[in-house]
């Protein structure tokens, strides 16, 4: 089922904070502020990021960078 698919898919907000190398609470405030795309809930208590949604994120800031050049 979809566990099986989880790693690959989706991140933890774990996970997410380091990709990004912050900590769990700095993406938390970043969510809150509209900063970061928000994540899916999965369970009652099971939040994740789509994967492709984290790489469209590091990709808007590369282009914000190289437009400010």
């Amino acid at each position: 089922m979809m566990s099986s698919d989880l790693p690959a898919r989706f991140l933890t907000a774990g996970a997410t904070s380091a990709e990004l190398g912050i900590s769990e609470a700095t993406l938390t405030k970043w969510v809150a502020a509209g900063e970061f795309p928000k994540p899916l809930r999965l369970g009652l208590r099971k939040l994740v990021w789509q994967r492709c949604d984290l790489e469209q994120y590091i990709e808007s800031r590369i282009a914000e960078r190289d437009s400010s050049k």
